[in-house]
């Protein structure tokens, strides 16, 4: 919970250093419209970004192997992904129950290799 209820935060940038973004880390910060995950993060962990409700979009490194549990829970402006590996890949990764959930409309994941819909 690093930075939980951040309200002013606009914007994320974590860097390939980085290999674990923690629990809660920025849970309601209602102000965050873009996050980018560097290459070196290989877990997102649960509520990491929950309740951030202008958060339209996610970039995520392609060495991610596990999203925990409502990690993008109640986005509720959550329009796209740009996922930096395969579309094989992205559907490899262990995603935990609901972590996405709570976003209203659909949801792209814009992959190397094309496009998923959710």
């Amino acid at each position: 919970g690093a930075f939980i209820g951040c309200e002013s935060l606009a914007s994320v940038t974590i860097p390939d250093s980085v290999t674990t973004i923690g629990r809660e880390a920025f849970s309601y910060c209602t102000g965050l419209t873009n996050v980018t995950i560097g290459d070196g993060v290989t877990s997102i962990g649960a509520y990491a970004f929950s309740n951030c409700d202008l958060l339209e979009k996610v970039t995520i490194g392609s060495s991610v192997a596990t999203i925990e549990e409502r990690a993008l829970y109640y986005c509720k402006g959550l329009k796209e992904i740009n996922y930096n590996g395969t579309k094989e890949k992205w559907n490899a990764i262990i995603k935990g129950s609901g972590w996405k959930g709570g976003s209203t409309g659909s949801i792209v994941v814009y992959c190397s290799d094309g496009e998923i819909k959710m």
